[in-house]
């Protein structure tokens, strides 16, 4: 039953991906949200694609192993959703205070910014049978940490820029760069602490399945035992 659950949340992410990335086309543009391609230099949106593409691997994959996946699968699966947890607390936290809540949870951005981060984070915590090690753990923080690198030598070459042109469109940089490496490495931490959260809730859910099935079984045996 679980499984066909996670395959239904795959196949809704895929779909949401979609009509997200196809209404970044067709939407007038919004705060944080532009029209057609230029979109791909948001974090949010690129999460969202990532997701949304090894979502449909994963659906892919599933159906031709009738049931299986693959190691390496599982642990995009987990970077990607990490990666979707850490846009959606920024948004919450960071960015709905400075662009209000109508701005952020709109058209598309309702969609990435709230909705396929919380079913992926859903489906991290609840619904996949894999764990991960502290070093696999490791590894969500690659993606905030390449595209803030990007961020930074982007607007280190080409210059903040003003208005609707500029460079640091996430205000990161409003206070001065110290406190916009201070942002950075704080989303590196908040990515690795998420990444821990979402293995020990779902380590917590599993062990709480195996001890209401064990005391089922328990429950049985005596009953058998009485007959």
């Amino acid at each position: 039953m679980k499984r066909q659950i996670r395959f239904s949340a795959n196949i809704l992410i895929a779909i949401l991906v979609f009509m997200g990335w196809t209404l970044t086309f067709v939407t007038v543009s919004e705060i944080l949200c532009v029209i057609g391609f230029e979109n791909l230099k948001f974090f949010t949106v690129l999460s969202n694609l990532f997701e949304g593409l090894v979502s449909l691997l994963w659906i892919i994959t599933y159906t031709v192993t009738k049931g299986k996946t693959f190691r390496w699968l599982e642990i995009l699966k987990y970077i990607a959703a990490v990666s979707l947890f850490v846009t959606m607390l920024v948004v919450l936290v960071f960015l709905v205070p400075l662009y209000g809540v109508l701005g952020m949870y709109k058209n598309a951005n309702l969609l990435f910014h709230l909705i396929i981060p919380l079913i992926a984070v859903l489906e991290a915590m609840f619904l996949s049978d894999s764990d991960f090690s502290w070093k696999e753990n490791l590894l969500v923080i690659i993606p905030p940490a390449l595209y803030g690198i990007g961020y930074f030598i982007n607007i280190r070459v080409n210059g903040i820029g003003f208005g609707s042109e500029t460079n640091d469109f996430y205000a990161f940089l409003t206070w001065g760069y110290p406190v916009g490496v201070l942002i950075f490495v704080s989303t590196l931490a908040l990515a690795f602490v998420l990444g821990l959260a979402i293995r020990l809730l779902r380590k917590n859910v599993a062990e709480g399945f195996k001890w209401e099935k064990k005391k089922k079984e328990e429950e049985e045996n005596v009953s058998v035992s009485k007959e």
